[in-house]
This record gives C-alpha cells, sequence and structure tokens, in this order.
C-alpha cells in the first residue's frame, strides 16, 4: 500500500503508518491541486490503480479534474481505511474540530452577507 497524504498532515499519516512504507506529501495548495497529485501518483506509477480516496471532503470539480487526469485510474472510497490508520481521537479534540467548524462556517456566511454587486476589495458594500 502506498500512501499520499496533504503536506500538512504528513507527519501523522507517517506516524500511522508505524514502520510501513512512507507517505508522499503533495502540496495541496501549490498550482491546480488535482493536477499536481495526478503528476505525483503517476510519478508513482499509480496512474492505473486502484486509488483510495476520501470523497467526502473533495469538491465534485476536483475530482472531475482528478478523474480526467488520471482516466485509467480505479477511484475508490477508503473513508474506513483511513479512519482505521488514524490515531484515536478524544472527545475534547472532537469537540474543539467541531468548534472551529462552526467559527469557519459562520465566517464564511458573514463574509457573503457583508458583501453586495460592485463591491471592490477596498468596500463591504457599494455606496
Amino acid at each position: 500500500m502506498q500512501v499520499v497524504s496533504v503536506d500538512m498532515e504528513e507527519t501523522t499519516v507517517s506516524q500511522s503508518l508505524a514502520g510501513r512504507r512512507g507517505a508522499r506529501p503533495w502540496g495541496e495548495f501549490d498550482g491546480d491541486p488535482m493536477k499536481t497529485l495526478a503528476a505525483l501518483l503517476t510519478d508513482m506509477g499509480l496512474a492505473a490503480a486502484r486509488i483510495g480516496i476520501e470523497m467526502e471532503y473533495l469538491p465534485a470539480g476536483d475530482f472531475t479534474t482528478l478523474w480526467q487526469a488520471l482516466p485509467k485510474g480505479e477511484f475508490q472510497q477508503s473513508r474506513s481505511l483511513l479512519c482505521a490508520l488514524a490515531p484515536a481521537q478524544d472527545a475534547g479534540r472532537d469537540r474543539t474540530a467541531a468548534q472551529a467548524l462552526a467559527l469557519a462556517d459562520s465566517s464564511i456566511t458573514d463574509a457573503f452577507a457583508s458583501v453586495g454587486v460592485g463591491a471592490a476589495n477596498s468596500t463591504s458594500r457599494p455606496r
């Protein structure tokens, strides 16, 4: 099994693999992330492999880009496998993550509410 993870999760994923093959990190925010990931998978000889992917967090447009870049790849939902590799989470960490998600969602909602048609970077609403 070869594992590719986003660069910010490299340490956690590598520790979870406990002596098995190391994870290959990729820069999630470098250029076009799906094309970067497709190139990395191709470099690893996995362009026509069965590729486990966490579909819950991947926008449909990104998946389409990845699928088009790797037309011979067989994409498979693998949330359960990835959860098994992840270290156990405690309730406090889960609560903190839920609070962070709620704050992020609220911030996005507030940002959209403060912008009107014709607004520029320096204004929140046109006058």
